[in-house]
């Protein structure tokens, strides 16, 4: 368990020891309950629930910082911000046991970082905006891939005609439903864009550091449309 003094060791330090206790605890526990949201296919289970909460207390018990997360948040210094995505892809998570992600982002005054662990695969990527990117220890450079290859994007966007005819652009198309991971397949350069309306910021933060990091084109509006790769005039 973490107890090391924050004097002793930055948060980016911190986020390794952190994901490494999170294995343990996402070894311990199983799925015992599940809870719709917003809506039917919107869900959440206790493993969710109690892996935010894990990560909330582990930050606590370091730093007074701002912690927005998907299950729960806490008020701290809002000069440090991070943001948590315990389960992201849930319903992965619950049926296809793979595509999913332990998301967590930092902003603050000093630092600025993201780590994406996939679960499992056991791939951690992250990157620091003063130490570059990494797929675990590694350090990773994009390489030249196609600007039309594969696009991640939601199957109900191509009823429109201006989706469908930038779609139809590509060479294939995937649809995960785990934002995070989705965007990590773009900065690595497994596909060449990622589009998808209305994500919450823990959903996108740490993996859309890590792709700007590598020097792909991100594009965030106001209503918090992510479009991650190949440009696109809609």
């Amino acid at each position: 368990m973490i107890s090391e003094s924050p004097s002793v060791m930055s948060r980016y330090e911190f986020v390794f020891t952190l994901i490494e206790d999170l294995k343990r605890v996402l070894h311990d526990i199983s799925i015992e309950d599940i809870e719709q949201k917003e809506h039917e296919k919107d869900l959440v289970t206790n493993v969710d629930k109690e892996v935010n909460n894990f990560i909330i207390d582990a930050i606590s018990n370091l730093y007074d910082d701002t912690i927005i997360g998907e299950e729960n948040s806490k008020k701290g210094n809002n000069k440090n911000v991070w943001y948590i995505d315990p389960i992201d892809g849930t319903t992965n998570f619950l049926y296809r046991k793979r595509d999913y992600a332990i998301s967590i982002a930092f902003e603050g005054d000093k630092e600025k970082f993201g780590f994406v662990y996939d679960v499992k695969d056991d791939v951690l990527y992250h990157a620091e905006i003063s130490s570059g990117a990494f797929i675990d220890n590694k350090p990773f450079k994009r390489p030249e891939t196609p600007a039309y290859g594969i696009l991640h994007i939601t199957p109900n966007y191509l009823k429109e005609e201006k989706y469908e005819k930038y779609a139809e652009l590509f060479q294939g198309l995937r649809y995960l439903e785990v934002c995070s991971i989705e965007i990590i397949r773009v900065a690595i350069g497994e596909a060449s864009s990622f589009y998808r309306k209305s994500q919450n910021e823990w959903d996108y933060k740490a993996a859309v550091i890590f792709a700007k990091m590598v020097g792909v084109p991100v594009v965030i509006t106001e209503n918090n449309t992510v479009h991650v790769g190949t440009p696109f005039d809609a």
